[in-house]
């Protein structure tokens, strides 16, 4: 190993030295974005987004059915009547 590093192959990156080079993420410095990120109002906004669409849906399904129930209703009404 004398030889290599004095020659300068025996740098740091060239995994010639015996440890080990894969490092892990310790810490953010603040202020770091990723790619993609989403700010937590934009989190909260999907959420609430998303529920109100399930409910306006839920809701469209119980108009939908309350109407069949009304038509019908006057459907029998009318078979009544006559």
């Amino acid at each position: 190993m004398v030889l290599l590093r004095g020659i300068g192959l025996a740098k740091k990156g060239l995994g010639l030295l015996g440890k080990d080079k894969t490092q892990a993420i310790k810490s953010f410095k603040p202020g770091t974005t990723f790619k993609g990120q989403q700010t937590v109002g934009e989190v909260k906004l999907k959420a609430s987004l998303k529920k109100l669409k399930d409910v306006s849906e839920d809701y469209k399904d119980s108009i939908r059915k309350w109407g069949k129930t009304v038509d019908k209703a006057t459907e029998t009404i009318k078979k009544i009547k006559k």
